[in-house]
This record gives C-alpha cells, sequence and structure tokens, in this order.
C-alpha cells in the first residue's frame, strides 16, 4: 500500500473521544427504548412511538461505529502479534464487572438467578454475559491476522473485497426478507459482521475516503441517510397499522444489516474524523470510560432491575412526556456509570496492570516458542 495516507489521528485524539461518548449515550439511549418492556397499539402512531424508533435508532448505528473506530485504529501495519497485557486488561474489566454485577443482583435477592448464573459469571466470554463483549474480545484476538489478510490487497482488490461483503451482507438481505432468511448462517455470525465493519475502517485508514469532503459535508451525509432511514421506518409504520406486515418490515431499517445503518454509521464516523476539535484532557477521560458503561448498565442480571423497575421506561409509553423523562435518564445512567468506571480504573485497573504487565511480558515470550515450536513440528516436512 504505497499511497499517501490521511490526516493521521491518534488513537486519543479527542474528536473521536467525543465520537465515543455521544455513541454509548446512544447505544444507552436504545437500551431505554429495546429494554423498557414497551407495548405500543401497533393500530395507533402516536408521539411516544415515533420517539421510541428515534431512541432504538442509536443502538445498531452505535455497534456499527464503535468497531469502525477499533478497525480504524488497530489495523496498524499487520503485525502478527497481540499484547497479553491488553487481553488481560480487557478480560479483567469484563470478568470484574461479570462478577460483581452478579454478587450485587445476588444480594438484592432478584428471582431471576440461579446456580447456572454464578458459571456463566466466572465465563462471561464464552457464556456471552454481554454479546458485543465477546464478539469484540475474539475480533481482538484475531486482528493481526485479519491485518495481515487485509494488508496484502491492493486498492483494487480491497474494494473488490468490500464491494463482495456489502451486498452479502446488507444490500440483498435488505430488498427482500426472503432472501434474508437463505442467507441467515451468513447475517447471524457476529465476528463475520464486525469483520466487514472493521475492513472498512481499515480501508479508510489506508486509503482514505473522499478527501476533499470536509466534516460538514460528511455531517450533510449523516444526517441525510438518518433522515431517509427514519422517514422510511415511519412510512412503514403507519403502513402498519393496516397491515401488520408492514411494521415487522418497518424493524428492517433499523438493523446493523441495513444500508442505511452502515453508510450513515461510516458519515458519522468520517465526521468525526475530519473535525478540527483541540485536545481536551476532560473529554478523553471521559470516553475511557465508555466501555465500562456498557458493560455496567447491560448486564443480563442488571437490565431488568434497570429499565423496568427502578426507572419503569413503559410507564411513559402513553404520554409525550417520555421525551424529557428519557433525556434525563439517559444523562443519569451515562453519568453515574462513568463514575463507577473512572473510579474502578484508578483504584483497580492501574495496580492490576502493574502487577500482570511483568507476568505478561514473559508468558508472551515463552508462547510465542511454543507457537514457533508447534508449528515447525507439525507443519514442516524437514
Amino acid at each position: 500500500m504505497q499511497e499517501a495516507k490521511q490526516t493521521v489521528i491518534n488513537a486519543r485524539s479527542s474528536n473521536i473521544e467525543l465520537l465515543r461518548i455521544i455513541i454509548m449515550i446512544m447505544i444507552v439511549g436504545s437500551h431505554f427504548a429495546v429494554h423498557g418492556d414497551f407495548h405500543f397499539d401497533v393500530e395507533a402512531i402516536t408521539v411516544p412511538r415515533l420517539w421510541w424508533y428515534v431512541l432504538e435508532m442509536g443502538g445498531n448505528f452505535g455497534v456499527v461505529v464503535f468497531i469502525l473506530i477499533s478497525g480504524y485504529f488497530l489495523i496498524g501495519n499487520g503485525t502478527m502479534s497481540v499484547s497479553l497485557t491488553k487481553i488481560a486488561k480487557l478480560w479483567g474489566e469484563i470478568f470484574f464487572y461479570s462478577i460483581v454485577l452478579f454478587c450485587f443482583t445476588f444480594v438484592l435477592g432478584t428471582d431471576n438467578i440461579d446456580g447456572t448464573d454464578f458459571i456463566k459469571a466466572l465465563f462471561p466470554i464464552t457464556f456471552s454475559g454481554w454479546w458485543f463483549a465477546s464478539a469484540y474480545f475474539v475480533l481482538f484476538l484475531f486482528h493481526p491476522y485479519i491485518n495481515k489478510f487485509l494488508i496484502s490487497f491492493t486498492k483494487k482488490q480491497f474494494q473488490h473485497f468490500l464491494l463482495f461483503l456489502l451486498p452479502l451482507w446488507s444490500i440483498i438481505p435488505m430488498l427482500t426478507t426472503s432472501l434474508l432468511q437463505t442467507v441467515s448462517v451468513v447475517t447471524s455470525n457476529t465476528l463475520v459482521e464486525f469483520i466487514l465493519y472493521y475492513s472498512i475502517a481499515s480501508y479508510i485508514k489506508e486509503y482514505g475516503l473522499y478527501p476533499d469532503f470536509s466534516s460538514k459535508k460528511w455531517f450533510s451525509l449523516w444526517f441525510m441517510f438518518s433522515m431517509i432511514k427514519y422517514l422510511l421506518c415511519c412510512l412503514f409504520v403507519a403502513l402498519g397499522t393496516k397491515f401488520r406486515i408492514f411494521t415487522i418490515i418497518s424493524l428492517l431499517f433499523n438493523t446493523r444489516q441495513s444500508c442505511f445503518t452502515i453508510f450513515s454509521a461510516v458519515c458519522f464516523f468520517m465526521a468525526f474524523a475530519k473535525l478540527k476539535l483541540k485536545h481536551s484532557r476532560f473529554i478523553n477521560e471521559v470516553a475511557s470510560a465508555t466501555f465500562g458503561v456498557y458493560l455496567l448498565h447491560d448486564s443480563n442480571l442488571l437490565r431488568p432491575l434497570l429499565w423496568k423497575e427502578l426507572f419503569r421506561s413503559s410507564a411513559y409509553e402513553n404520554t409525550a412526556r417520555i421525551i424529557p423523562y428519557s433525556v434525563v435518564v439517559i444523562l443519569i445512567v451515562y453519568i453515574c456509570c462513568t463514575f463507577v468506571d473512572l473510579a474502578r480504573k484508578h483504584i483497580l485497573e492501574k495496580p492490576f496492570l502493574r502487577l500482570v504487565s511483568p507476568i505478561c511480558g514473559k508468558i508472551e515470550s515463552v508462547f510465542l516458542k511454543i507457537r514457533d515450536w508447534g508449528g515447525n513440528f507439525i507443519f514442516e516436512n524437514e
């Protein structure tokens, strides 16, 4: 890949860190909607129902943006190794919240906990305590090999690869729900999905995307795709008041497979990548807790307590007061979870990393020797 790179964006650039914060707020908002136990009358179009669709849009959109961010910064130089310390840091954060949240819900004496939940808490990645965390952890483990695969492409080959995956994953399923079922083996595989988004970001990192477009223009494109998606969704919701099948189809526009979701996510990412923003220690510090915010508020065990019992989200499903109420709740959840995770990082994570980093270095050295020996022993014919 010999072409000149675009403007370099550091992993801790405040414009990208601000993007993480905004996206996580959107994801919290989508969980308010999706997990709030709402039961709208499908034969009526109301302000609360239309607002619900606004909030729901942020979840899958946010997932795509987060993987785009990861792909952009992890593509690196195609190294075939990954830091064991970074793996331990990621695993430690997931494991910590898995155990803490299990203990918290167990002490509360909720009815939805049994013995198997303790086993699942001990192995949160294996048992997908958080589907995104499990898929991202696997992606992180394999990303050096994905990098090696992607950087072997010429620019034209890279384009052909993306043009093959995009229709298979997104455009074709959007055009026909029957075909969506025939390729369900592909579309149900989250790792394959993440590799697509990762690859898009990697292409952007290596070759850029419409370099003459300003941040303002990318924001305009994001707004256009988002409005088209939302208006199409509302149109099918309206049709669904007469024919139920259209209500089901309306949900397809907000899926991660939706071409509108992918295109708008790319535009939103590019808008922030091009945004001129001075370094802000405050923004960077707050953004460092975004993954912790996700783990804290979206645990399978804590989710019913949070949305159904504590905030009782669905109590506002028949009043326009759901708009200010949801905004306040979303901000409360985000701010509280941020404070908790920042405390964890400073009190527990830093000492933990100081302890395990030297150990990880030694283990990594031994592992590489065993890996090389095993490869030679199994695959070499000498």
